[in-house]
């Protein structure tokens, strides 16, 4: 059995919240307003934007119900870790603008991703490190100004990156 579910049950108790996303889509500038209830429409914020110097000016918020800002990565102590840091310090002061502005949007932080997740097999493996690994999240999600966090494990049983730990 995979040890996905029990890490991400323990992130969300750490937080005190539950996200569960539902649906995802691409975006045009002819889309409704975002839905008043019954199902989420998220966006997905690369770092990479950042070295593009993409302008967050141009998201149409109004249409989304959420951000998701991926990806931050998992340090060699289990904890949650910034992974680019350049482009943290300037996207998270961006991301917070736009929930200024847009009270009911939601942000999340993304962990892992396909080129990050090698870790994701040890900070899953026991009670200890998942609490860790959690409480460790949580900080960092509340530290920056993020609404709730996106647990991102490719692969847990079989396939990514070859180093990627498999149990």
């Amino acid at each position: 059995t995979s040890v996905a579910p029990a890490l991400q049950a323990t992130v969300r108790a750490a937080a005190g919240l539950t996200v569960s996303i539902t649906s995802t889509a691409t975006l045009s500038p002819t889309l409704a307003p975002a839905p008043a209830g019954g199902y989420r429409l998220v966006g997905y914020l690369p770092s990479s934007v950042y070295s593009r110097q993409f302008s967050l000016a141009t998201i149409p918020v109004a249409h989304l119900t959420h951000i998701i800002y991926a990806f931050e990565g998992i340090s060699t102590a289990g904890e949650c870790t910034a992974a680019d840091t350049k482009a943290d310090a300037a996207i998270f002061p961006a991301l917070r603008a736009l929930k200024q502005q847009n009270p009911k949007l939601k942000t999340l932080i993304s962990i892992g991703g396909y080129s990050r997740s090698a870790k994701f097999s040890d900070v899953a493996a026991t009670v200890t490190t998942r609490r860790k690994f959690a409480q460790s999240c949580v900080k960092f999600m509340q530290q920056n100004g993020f609404d709730g966090i996106d647990i991102d494990w490719e692969f847990p049983v079989r396939g990514g990156l070859p180093g990627n730990v498999h149990r």
